[in-house]
């Protein structure tokens, strides 16, 4: 009969709406769960720049160094701080290798953060609100 019928479409519609409603809870805690992430790799790579800025600074300040040791020892015997010039360009090489990994870990900080983003672009577009249109809204949102 039809009344046992429109019982059963109710049932169904509620039964998807429900699917539906948990479904968009789900996505909203996992783009709650990626905006922290972003938040998180933001603060990362600003903490990663900012170490970046130091090191550049510092061998810079290395540089310098080594250049007036290079002038003093043209100046005096050759022999004498052969072993801090040693020392200074293991120092540098080791500032260079950290400089490089930490070059590394933005980009690699940068490409995650864009995936994150990329991510959480889809999910709106995918489950934003539709539009209002003139005609009207359908209760299930993958027709």
């Amino acid at each position: 009969t039809n009344h046992d019928s429109e019982t059963e479409l109710q049932a169904a519609n509620f039964i998807l709406e429900m699917d539906c409603v948990e479904e968009l809870k789900d996505t909203e805690r996992e783009c709650v769960t990626l905006q922290s992430s972003i938040a998180e790799t933001k603060t990362a790579k600003s903490t990663l720049m900012d170490e970046i800025m130091e090191m550049e600074r510092q061998g810079l300040l290395w540089e310098k160094k080594i250049q007036l040791d290079k002038e003093t020892r043209m100046a005096l015997d050759p022999t004498v701080g052969q072993k801090e010039t040693e020392n200074m360009e293991k120092e540098i090489h080791r500032m260079t290798l950290r400089f490089e990994a930490l070059k590394r870990e933005q980009e690699r900080l940068s490409n995650e953060m864009e995936r994150a983003i990329e991510k959480r672009t889809t999910i709106t577009t995918r489950y934003g609100k539709p539009k209002p249109s003139n005609a009207v809204p359908s209760k299930n949102p993958k027709e």
